[in-house]
C-alpha cells in the first residue's frame, strides 16, 4: 500500500479540502450581498462530493459561483426581507394575558418555525433541482413541511451547531463546510423519500 492510498493520507486530503472550501466560502461572503451566492456555491461543491462527481474544490466552487450569481441575487431579494420581517416580529412571541396576544404569538411562532424549516432546505434544494427561483423556494417549503422526520433531525442539528458557534464562534472559520455537508446529507434523505434522487 502506497502513502497516497493510505487512509491517513485520504483523511488529511479530505480535511484540507473542507478547510479550503470553508476559506473560499468565507472570502465569497465578505461582500455581504454575495452571501447567498457563496453559500450556494459551497453546497454545489458538497453535492458534487456526495455524488462522487468531482473531488476538486477551487474550480468547482468558481463554476457554481458563476453559474448561480443571477438566481442567487433573486433569492437574496426574496429571503433577506423575509428574514428581516421574521426577526423584527420575534418580540411578539412573548404573549401577555390577552387572548389576541396569545393568538399572535401562536401565529408568529408557527410562521417562524416554518421559515426555519424552509431555510434549512433552501440551499440543498437550490443545488439539487434545476428550477426557477420561486419554484425552488416552493419546493423547499413543500419538502420541509412534508418530511417532518428529516426536517426535525436537521433543525435539531442546526440548533446544536448554533449553540456551539455561539460559545465558540471561531469554529465558523474552519467547520462551516463540514456542518453544511451534514445538512446536505440530511436533506438528501428527504429527496430520496420523495423519489427525487440524483438525476445528473
Amino acid at each position: 500500500m502506497t502513502v497516497l492510498s493510505s487512509s491517513l493520507y485520504q483523511t488529511l486530503e479530505k480535511s484540507m479540502n473542507y478547510l479550503l472550501l470553508n476559506g473560499l466560502w468565507l472570502l465569497s461572503c465578505l461582500p455581504i450581498v454575495t452571501f447567498f451566492t457563496g453559500t450556494i456555491a459551497m453546497f454545489g461543491v458538497i453535492r458534487d462530493w456526495h455524488m462522487k462527481k468531482d473531488e476538486g474544490v477551487i474550480m468547482p466552487f468558481l463554476k457554481h459561483f458563476k453559474k448561480n450569481i443571477k438566481p442567487s441575487m433573486i433569492l437574496t431579494s426574496i429571503w433577506l426581507p423575509l428574514t428581516y420581517i421574521m426577526l423584527v416580529n420575534l418580540h411578539l412571541l412573548n404573549p401577555t394575558a390577552s387572548i389576541i396576544s396569545l393568538l399572535m404569538a401562536f401565529i408568529i411562532g408557527g410562521l417562524f418555525v416554518i421559515f426555519l424549516y424552509t431555510s434549512m432546505y433552501l440551499f440543498p434544494v437550490f443545488v439539487h433541482f434545476e428550477l426557477p427561483v420561486l419554484k425552488l423556494v416552493q419546493n423547499a417549503f413543500f419538502i420541509a413541511t412534508s418530511q417532518w422526520k428529516y426536517t426535525s433531525i436537521g433543525l435539531a442539528f442546526l440548533l446544536a451547531v448554533g449553540m456551539l458557534l455561539y460559545h465558540f464562534p471561531i469554529l465558523m472559520l474552519f467547520f462551516t463546510s463540514v456542518f453544511s455537508y451534514f445538512i446536505y446529507v440530511i436533506c438528501y434523505k428527504s429527496f430520496q423519500q420523495l423519489g427525487a434522487p440524483y438525476s445528473s
